[in-house]
């Protein structure tokens, strides 16, 4: 807003002659009025540096969005670590952005590629900017390092999140920021030091590139070369849903996603208080307002084609593709929301949802695995915002938003030409190749040092149990759920197996693989040939000779480290014991102890199984609740369950895997007799 000033020798004079001590009257009257005036700037000041702050604290909520965004997006296993990196994204990009990101990003004076100056804010503020400005330009940062984390969620090491979030806030980030946004940025439509790329620099008002594609391919990237998780694609190559556990956490951060992003675009301005010379009806705030509406028919459209489009392709309506359809929009129009009319925020959002949806397609063909479909969303969505602002840009709100050069060139399809076009392909390309030449290198690093992907018991286990110490959710729906030692009867049902694939819950001790005295595997051996009918039919004699030479035989298999196959057929008459070649991968017969009565069967078999690097378990857990197929009346009483679950070795062969639980009475403790007969 312009200032007011105050002359006395303008103001005598139009006080006249007539009026006495004129000089005095307008020395008293210009001071008074330019006391106002400073009152009124410093107001002004304060609301433009109070509505940018409330800004940055939008787009900062926006981290809480990104968080059960994420969280829902994965499976329960991977809560905790995918909620703890995005504190991380904040809180190290906090500290390297207040390093090194501002500096490069702003840091003035500077050259077109960098910044050079204010490295930890020195010599701040400035006359250029105050400390509300680096608060929000840093939750712009965190936000593009919050899109990366998405992509590489549920496998990757936390020290790779670290280190790549450090460095992409700290670095990459503000590099690209300091060409589109900086004063100085050889690209930027506010260039002050020399001429404009087109005569007009790159419309990307509030990051469609900038930060969208940025965070999007850096993901791209990162996904690409940590690979898709275990069990995305089967061994034809056909992608397997691995669904998120909680639509509700989904829906929840995408609506305060929505509400941050009324600071991310309305609040790019960065103040409220500025008057148009021309075009504007009520100044600025007339501007930001239209901006708030671009922003919610973009997102509002990209929804509901969404939500159709995924309709007639998968036969349902799905609240997931819906929410993310809607992320799209947002993402899309975040370039152009200040230069475009609401009609074209509409074709913006109807294009993205295509594009998202087109995306997805190709990521599957490719087998790309990425949790939150962020390289699509983000990358895709943002890269075709970029061009809709060269095609859709008006001429009268581009004048208005950057009035420092006339005649700039505006949109296409309204009649600007394309120069504005041209200028945004060049940036698409400049982003694609300065984050592929930054990430892609870091995340290739990463992987030869080992630092990047966990290792595939712990993918398989589940992060939150390996790497942070306990479940993110805690049931109490099982009056058996509770903490010592329980031993519980299965009654007999007629319930089908389980066809889902189930896998290890951890809550089976470690003291297996045959940490138990060896009578009690012959006295369970002895036990299950008498529950079968040959006790009678053989001499007591020879069944106990024969069971010590059968239990010679495997312990002799397990102290050599031979692969050992054991097929064990309650319904038949025999045990069949014989050495496995090196592709079966076989699994060798195990004793397990267990403390708990919350675990079915079939998961005490997994995680003694997967403890012992004898297989690789894929799926869900059941958390207690297996199926049962059939129960076996030993002639003593005890209950003897027998359950079946399907799971899949490292050699990719398939297996059917039959444990029974005994209940000892003798031994205090309940024990698992397990066989697998390979597929």
């Amino acid at each position: 807003m312009a200032s007011m000033t105050c002359s006395a020798g303008d103001l005598a004079r139009l006080l006249g002659p007539s009026v006495a001590n004129s000089t005095g009257a307008a020395d008293f009257i210009c001071s008074q009025f330019n006391t106002a005036a400073d009152n009124f700037s410093a107001t002004q000041y304060a609301v433009d540096n109070t509505y940018l702050l409330f800004s940055a604290y939008l787009v900062f909520s926006m981290q809480l969005g990104f968080a059960m965004l994420c969280a829902g997006s994965v499976r329960a296993k991977n809560t905790m670590n995918i909620m703890l990196t995005n504190v991380l994204d904040a809180a190290a990009g906090g500290l390297f952005y207040y390093l090194f990101g501002f500096a490069f990003a702003f840091g003035t004076p500077s050259n077109g590629f960098i910044g050079k100056h204010n490295f930890g804010l020195k010599n701040f503020p400035s006359s250029s900017f105050d400390y509300s400005y680096f608060l929000y330009q840093w939750a712009f940062a965190i936000a593009a390092a919050g899109i990366t984390s998405g992509s590489i969620a549920e496998r990757t090491q936390f020290v790779a999140y670290l280190i790549y979030s450090s460095f992409l806030t700290g670095f990459v980030y503000p590099v690209v920021s300091h060409w589109f946004w900086s004063g100085d940025g050889w690209a930027s439509p506010t260039r002050t030091d020399g001429d404009l790329l087109f005569g007009t620099g790159v419309i990307d008002f509030a990051g469609s590139g900038v930060v969208h594609m940025v965070g999007g391919i850096a993901g791209l990237w990162g996904a690409l070369i940590e690979g898709p998780r275990i069990g995305r694609f089967d061994h034809s190559g056909k992608a397997i849903a691995l669904r998120g556990h909680s639509a509700s956490l989904v829906v929840l951060g995408t609506f305060l996603l929505w509400f941050g992003w009324y600071g991310f675009n309305p609040g790019s301005f960065t103040k409220i208080l500025s008057a148009y010379s021309a075009g504007g009806y009520y100044g600025q705030w007339s501007a930001i307002g239209r901006t708030a509406v671009t922003t919610t028919l973009a997102g509002c459209t990209a929804a509901l084609t969404t939500l159709f489009g995924k309709r007639i392709l998968s036969g349902h309506w799905n609240v997931t593709d819906v929410c993310n359809g809607l992320l799209g929009g947002f993402a899309a129009i975040t370039a152009g929301c200040s230069v475009v009319e609401p009609w074209a925020a509409i074709i913006c959002g109807f294009v993205a949802s295509l594009v998202l949806i087109g995306c997805n397609k190709l990521a599957e063909i490719l087998k790309f695995d990425d949790p939150l479909e962020a390289a699509q969303l983000h990358g895709g969505c943002g890269t075709w915002g970029v061009i809709f602002t060269a095609l859709f840009a008006t001429e009268k709100y581009v004048r208005e938003v950057y009035p420092n050069k006339p005649n700039r060139p505006y949109g296409l399809f309204m009649g600007g030409g394309g120069k504005l076009l041209g200028a945004h392909l060049i940036q698409i390309v400049v982003i694609i190749g300065w984050v592929s030449a930054t990430m892609g290198p870091l995340f290739f690093v990463l992987r030869k040092l080992k630092l990047l992907r966990i290792s595939s018991e712990d993918e398989m286990a589940g992060m939150d149990m390996t790497r942070h110490g306990g479940f993110a959710y805690i049931y109490h729906d099982d009056e058996s759920n509770k903490h010592g030692f329980q031993l519980k009867r299965v009654e007999p049902t007629s319930r089908t197996p389980n066809a889902n694939v189930t896998e290890i819950r951890k809550t089976w001790t470690r003291s297996i693989c045959f940490s138990i005295e060896n009578h009690v595997l012959i006295v369970n051996v002895l036990r299950w040939l008498r529950g079968v009918g040959i006790w009678k039919s053989l001499g007591k004699g020879m069944v106990i000779v024969g069971m010590l030479l059968f239990c010679f035989f495997v312990f002799f298999l397990i102290l050599f480290s031979y692969d050992a196959c054991v097929q064990w057929f309650p319904e038949g008459t025999g045990i069949v014991l014989a050495a496995a070649s090196s592709s079966c991968d076989a699994i060798l017969l195990e004793l397990v102890k267990v403390n708990k009565g919350t675990a079915s069967a079939s998961e005490i078999l997994a995680g003694a199984l997967k403890d012992n690097k004898r297989a690789v378990l894929y799926g869900e857990p059941t958390f207690g609740k297996g199926k049962i197929q059939s129960v076996f009346q030993l002639s003593d009483g005890p209950g003897l369950a027998v359950t079946v679950a399907r799971y899949e070795t490292p050699a990719h062969t398939d297996c059917i895997i039959r444990s029974q639980v005994e209940s000892i009475h003798s031994f205090g403790a309940s024990l698992i007799l397990a066989g697998v007969s390979f597929a």
